[in-house]
């Protein structure tokens, strides 16, 4: 029995499609390439105001001089939306006044009832209106202000990344 010939033009066949495979799985984890990318790197502190602000690093985030928004991406590129996604804001309004409007808004935007909640970490208080049911897709919403900060934010995403959004308000202070 003799032994086959490579055939050059199969063999040219197989490198394409290797190199046309790997480029498929690079444009479809693009957006966890990314994040692993960007692990590697310090995240340069990120200060609103005279409030710094610790978002974790697996957290994508664009910054302004009046607004942090925070989003945590999908994995592939085949979401329509990210999991989880909040914007922070400096914003001088009382607490009261605050906790009317962001309740309003959210009964008239999503239809649905809310409650309001007060989070008390480290000497921090944050207190937070939230609806009391999930939205249609399974996402949350809350809207939170930290009074002595008069840093306000609003969170829609998945609710177990809830948990992280309260963190980076409790855990944000006033720079010395």
């Amino acid at each position: 029995m003799e032994p086959r010939k490579a055939n050059p033009k199969r063999r040219k066949q197989q490198v394409i499609l290797a190199i046309l495979t790997v480029l498929l799985f690079v444009i479809v984890l693009s957006p966890t390439i990314s994040l692993g990318v960007q692990a590697l790197f310090p995240r340069a502190p990120t200060q609103l105001g005279a409030v710094p602000i610790s978002v974790p690093k697996t957290w994508m985030l664009s910054r302004d001089s009046t607004r942090v928004t925070v989003w945590k991406p999908c994995i592939t590129i085949f979401c329509h939306s990210s999991q989880g996604t909040f914007v922070l804001e400096v914003k001088d309004l009382p607490e009261d006044v605050w906790e009317h409007a962001a309740a309003k808004i959210l009964r008239d935007n999503y239809s649905g009832e809310v409650v309001t909640t007060t989070i008390n970490r480290n000497s921090e208080l944050v207190k937070c209106v939230e609806l009391q049911s999930t939205l249609a897709d399974g996402k949350v919403v809350a809207s939170c202000v930290n009074s002595d900060l008069h840093l306000t934010s609003t969170f829609v995403g998945k609710p177990s990344l809830r948990p992280v959004f309260y963190s980076v308000l409790v855990t944000a202070h006033k720079s010395p």
